[in-house]
């Protein structure tokens, strides 16, 4: 603590003095202009009178050689002083710091801290980066923690946070958590998460389930295909084939199978192989005018 309180007091005097200070919003708008030698001593003035958004600016340049000398020391300081201030941007900025040994020594316990800090504050970041923590470790303690902000963040409406969540849910052997997992799976594909997407659809296409729902795994396929899903675009022909949730067909199985293969996924010539024999010189020659017409459809993400 002592030892940064000096280096911040050392930015004071390797900043210097200026006569006529700027404003805050002067002082910001000179540094986002890239006057950086104009903004500093006025950033300085604003920091030590407890202004935070001036402490992660003089943080920032520091870390970079902004208008004065690099020194990842004095960075880490200021930013230590915002965090200390409940900053949470400072407070993440600080937790990676300690992770990396960038200006302090690495400390698990501080990365972990400052974690906390900026996660009971919203901060996503921290509390995506503070589950993956706890759930590394064996202890039943910290897994049970880590558990908890992983489906604090999920509950928040964070997508990669509902498909983890429901990733580790299915592991269970318990039908309520398999439930439970299928639950936020939903969720997670409702909000966007492709592969969430394309495990619902299969999830909904299972012969082995009492009753497999084609229609809802047709649905889910083509929204995963829809960003550039390659699998999906098999598991659309693989329907397509069969006449499961729509009509047999099989012009557009094999147009799905070639925008597949021709988008660098090669199990889909397992598909082609298989229709080879089954098509006509008409129907290959649709599937290529198809073929065209789905890569519209089923973009590149």
């Amino acid at each position: 603590m002592k030892r940064l309180a000096c280096l911040i007091l050392m930015s004071f005097l390797t900043v210097g003095c200026q006569q006529g200070l700027l404003t805050q919003a002067e002082a910001q708008a000179a540094y986002k202009a890239y006057d950086y030698r104009r903004a500093m001593p006025s950033l300085v003035n604003h920091a030590k009178a407890g202004d935070v958004i001036a402490m992660r600016m003089l943080a920032k340049a520091y870390m970079a050689g902004l208008g004065v000398d690099l020194n990842l020391q004095i960075a880490a300081a200021w930013y230590f002083k915002a965090a200390s201030m409940g900053d949470r941007q400072a407070q993440v900025v600080l937790a990676g710091l300690y992770e990396t040994g960038t200006g302090v020594d690495v400390d698990v316990k501080q990365f972990q801290y400052w974690l906390e800090r900026a996660a009971v504050q919203g901060d996503q970041t921290a509390a995506r980066k503070l589950y993956q923590l706890l759930l590394k470790r064996k202890d039943s303690k910290s897994r049970a923690q880590g558990f908890a902000w992983l489906k604090a963040l999920a509950e928040n409406g964070n997508m990669a946070a509902m498909a983890r969540l429901s990733e580790l849910l299915e592991k269970n052997k318990d039908p309520k958590l398999v439930r439970s997992a299928i639950k936020w799976k939903l969720r997670a594909a409702e909000a966007g998460d492709s592969d969430s997407q394309y495990q619902l659809a299969i999830y909904y296409s299972q012969p082995e389930k009492d009753k497999p729902n084609y229609f809802k795994a047709w649905l889910w396929f083509d929204r995963a295909a829809r960003q550039g899903d390659g699998r999906a675009l098999v598991g659309l022909a693989g329907l397509m084939i069969y006449g499961l949730g729509r009509s047999t067909d099989l012009s557009s199985a094999n147009a799905l199978y070639l925008l597949a293969l021709e988008r660098g996924y090669a199990r889909a010539q397992e598909g082609i192989s298989l229709l080879s024999n089954r098509l006509t010189d008409d129907q290959q020659e649709k599937a290529k005018q198809l073929q065209v017409i789905y890569g519209q459809r089923y973009p590149v993400s």
